[in-house]
């Protein structure tokens, strides 16, 4: 007698709950590990590094794309795991906007870019966005790819949620964030 794998699947009206990993301090700025001492290292000989990153407006990026959250996390948990360095950030408000104004003007603001030297990951990551646009520029240093403009970031609880999971807080962006230099920016 065959088994059908859908038969072992549970039937139930009941939602399963979402238990993020405690394991895992994703509160914790883990871009203050060796990845940006490491782009830092790379780039003194003087060579510029070449990066990539999705831009769009900040509420869709942070407060409506739920699955964004799992898949920085996600990625997050994956370095660790391999003890590779961080080599993504989000940055807010991206000075480096300015060299794009044919990007920077079709953007609502305030605006968030998620950066990275890691093209291939940058190119899968808008795949699963969609409406992200994506570029890539060339940088001396990490602060001065991931430097940013001030910009505060308050989004509203829905009226309504009908989710059967609890809605993400604001501020669990800030754990991918790029450190802060002495002068203020990245």
């Amino acid at each position: 007698m065959e088994c059908n794998p859908l038969d072992l699947l549970s039937h139930s009206d009941t939602p399963i709950p979402f238990e993020q990993d405690k394991s895992l301090d994703y509160t914790k700025n883990h871009s203050e590990t060796e990845g940006l001492k490491s782009l830092r290292m790379a780039t003194q000989e003087g060579k510029s590094r070449t990066y990539y990153f999705l831009v769009a407006n900040a509420k869709f990026m942070l407060d409506d794309e739920e699955h964004f959250q799992e898949q920085l996390q996600e990625k997050l948990r994956l370095y660790e795991e391999r003890s590779k360095e961080q080599d993504f950030w989000l940055v807010i408000e991206p000075k480096f906007l300015d060299r794009f104004p044919n990007v920077a003007k079709r953007l609502k603001r305030p605006a968030v870019a998620l950066v990275s030297t890691d093209r291939n990951w940058i190119r899968f990551m808008k795949l699963r966005l969609d409406r992200v646009l994506a570029e890539q520029f060339d940088a001396e240093t990490p602060e001065e790819a991931l430097a940013s403009n001030p910009a505060e970031l308050k989004f509203d609880k829905p009226d309504k949620w009908t989710a059967p999971y609890p809605k993400y807080e604001s501020g669990w962006w800030e754990a991918f964030l790029p450190p802060k230099s002495s002068n203020g920016t990245a």
